[in-house]
């Protein structure tokens, strides 16, 4: 399944489409309440979010921020980063656990329970004056929800400021691999 992610330009705060086979399916967008953050994945803005994602950074410090994902269950699940230079965020839900790991020239892979279920692949490196885009392909029996959720989480630790200069230090800034990106990995169909 590919999936496409594509940033609205000159939104404030961040809102993002994301099309499913062309068409679009769902929007998230960035809100704050009470000295938190939120990103929350919606179908139609105003409605209830399907998933809201929160993020929790220790004030005055260097750490990378926790996200804790609302909607899967009846408790928040944290996703927490590993090193700084492994590149990775991983979170536990039900028995299963969810890897998301970066590698260079903007790609990451998310892996379930060490079997790779997706790849996100940047597909505009440097934009001036535009919301940039990237697509997920994902195994057709994946669940969206999480799928979504760690696709945001890596766009939010990835590109978490506006313009150009982020996104080139992340490009450029690759230099530990924790895994290596399999080239042949193709997304499983029905």
């Amino acid at each position: 399944m590919t999936i496409t992610i594509q940033q609205i330009a000159n939104s404030a705060p961040k809102e993002y489409r994301i099309e499913i086979d062309g068409q679009t399916r769902y929007y998230a967008y960035v809100r704050f309440r009470k000295r938190h953050t939120f990103i929350d994945l919606v179908t139609v803005r105003g409605v209830r979010p399907i998933v809201s994602l929160e993020i929790k950074k220790e004030v005055r410090s260097f750490k990378l921020p926790t996200y804790y994902i609302l909607g899967l269950g009846e408790k928040a699940i944290a996703c927490k980063p590993g090193p700084r230079r492994e590149n990775r965020y991983q979170l536990v839900y039900e028995k299963d656990t969810y890897d998301i790991i970066g590698h260079r020239n903007s790609f990451a892979s998310i892996f379930k329970n060490e079997q790779q279920i997706g790849l996100i692949a940047n597909q505009t490196i440097v934009t001036f004056l535009q919301g940039y885009k990237y697509s997920l392909e994902i195994d057709f029996d994946c669940d969206l929800r999480i799928a979504l959720s760690l696709a945001l989480i890596w766009d939010n630790f990835s590109f978490n400021s506006e313009g150009i200069f982020p996104q080139l230090i992340f490009n450029i800034g690759q230099l530990w691999e924790i895994r290596k990106r399999d080239v042949h990995w193709r997304a499983r169909s029905e």
